[in-house]
């Protein structure tokens, strides 16, 4: 394929080293067994990739999707758990996916794949960003509460305006989102209000296909999440209103050098503290401190 591959990265203006570790990082990554755990694309996703020189998700396209609520329950409040969970050998060699819970049936849909394992079992996870991001994708409307179709537009604007550093429209666009979903929505009672709000946005974010990590430890500190665009990585810092806001989470940021592991990265790097209501009303404000790229 290296011709195609080839014509892929002039079309985007990429190297082909880079464009190599795109198609790699989307479509790759699938595990079929435990011994010889040789990466494997999936064909149907490179190959289309590859003829419309694009790197998007043609998962969905695929048909893939129709039974996954069949078989997740809550799945908007399980998908950290999704990512590196155990499953019992005897468990993953079960043909009748409907005795085997939600990971089986992740497993034999190709939404997750073999990871490691060892002699107590299976460790699985996400093969790639396509799948993991088609995933997030389904159970947002269940997590916000509201229609695929009413939310796609602001998703597509929120997209482009954190790729493009546009910060306050970007902003304003995570506000329509979430709205009042911290309150209204009856399954997240039992998490406290920040981890509400740190569920609605990192799910978000990860349906509009962004690089997101939460809770990343690092020397000085745990950041609340890190969002990572071709262009921009942010790191951001989430508080209540009555726990400081904006400016607390700002100082914390700054005080705790969150975003000096990143300095090192081509991109420029953003620091964004969010204040949120602690009553579950949304977002109600933000601030960005001073950037720095190299």
């Amino acid at each position: 394929m290296s011709p195609e591959i080839k014509k892929m990265s002039e079309a985007n203006n990429w190297s082909v080293e880079e464009t190599h570790d795109r198609l790699k990082a989307y479509y790759d990554g699938y595990h079929f067994c435990r011994h010889n755990m040789v990466d494997v694309y999936n064909p149907y996703s490179l190959v289309n990739a590859l003829n419309s020189k694009e790197i998007i998700n043609f998962w969905a396209s695929s048909g893939a999707t129709s039974l996954l609520q069949k078989f997740v329950d809550n799945a908007e409040l399980r998908m950290k758990n999704f990512e590196n969970c155990r499953i019992m050998r005897n468990t993953l060699e079960m043909s009748d996916v409907s005795g085997g819970g939600a990971e089986l049936f992740l497993y034999q849909s190709g939404y997750l794949t073999i990871k490691d394992s060892d002699e107590f079992g299976y460790i699985l996870g996400f093969p790639n960003e396509e799948v993991k991001q088609a995933l997030y994708e389904m159970v947002l409307p269940a997590l916000t509460m509201r229609e695929r179709s009413d939310i796609q537009s602001i998703q597509a604007n929120l997209y482009a305006q954190l790729g493009t550093g546009q910060i306050d429209d970007a902003m304003k666009s995570l506000k329509a989102l979430i709205a009042d979903v911290p309150y209204s929505n009856k399954k997240l009672a039992s998490m406290d209000m920040e981890e509400r709000y740190r569920l609605i946005i990192s799910t978000i974010l990860n349906a509009i296909g962004l690089s997101v990590e939460v809770e990343k430890m690092i020397s000085t500190g745990r950041i609340d999440m890190t969002v990572k665009t071709s262009r921009y990585i942010y790191v951001i810092e989430l508080k209540l209103r009555n726990n400081g806001g904006k400016e607390a989470a700002t100082e914390q940021i700054l005080n705790r050098q969150y975003m000096e592991p990143f300095k090192a990265d081509k991109r420029e790097v953003i620091g964004l503290g969010i204040e949120l209501d602690e009553e579950g009303k949304g977002l109600l404000d933000w601030k960005r401190t001073e950037s720095f790229s190299e």
